[in-house]
């Protein structure tokens, strides 16, 4: 495949690549403070919102 225009991009990564995405370590240690914890899913998301805010 060949693109004509000059501002496009095109960059090619792994069908599945946790460590490029930081979120997946975000969420793992959501996971593991849940876990921890052993909170219910009510007062996760309270939680939650409070460091996203």
């Amino acid at each position: 495949m060949q693109l004509h225009k000059p501002d496009i991009l095109l960059a090619y990564l792994p069908v599945y690549s946790p460590d490029l995405n930081l979120i997946e370590h975000i969420w793992a240690q959501a996971k593991a403070i849940r876990k921890q914890l052993n909170h219910t899913v009510e007062q996760f998301f309270k939680v939650e919102s409070f460091y996203v805010t």
